[in-house]
């Protein structure tokens, strides 16, 4: 999705701008939304265990936020161990 939005929305923004503004896009949300992605668990965020990520219906912080903290749950594995 990072390289997608950099050709969408352009090189020159920092990633997570970047993908924040695809989010805005009526095109993303349509796609989102027909998509139909479930609503799923809250995940908890390795950087601070005290914050969860929530995948909303509408595709509100899901690239930026959700898909990211899962990302980061899946590669470094153990550092919201008593959270989850």
């Amino acid at each position: 999705m990072e390289r997608a939005a950099a050709f969408i929305v352009g090189p020159d923004t920092g990633a997570t701008s970047r993908l924040k503004q695809l989010e805005e896009l009526p095109e993303y949300r349509d796609a989102f939304a027909a998509a139909r992605v479930e609503a799923s668990r809250p995940v908890t965020d390795v950087r601070d265990p005290g914050q969860l990520s929530r995948l909303h219906p509408d595709g509100n912080a899901a690239l930026h936020s959700y898909w990211y903290t899962v990302r980061s749950t899946v590669t470094h594995r153990g550092k919201a161990a008593f959270r989850e």
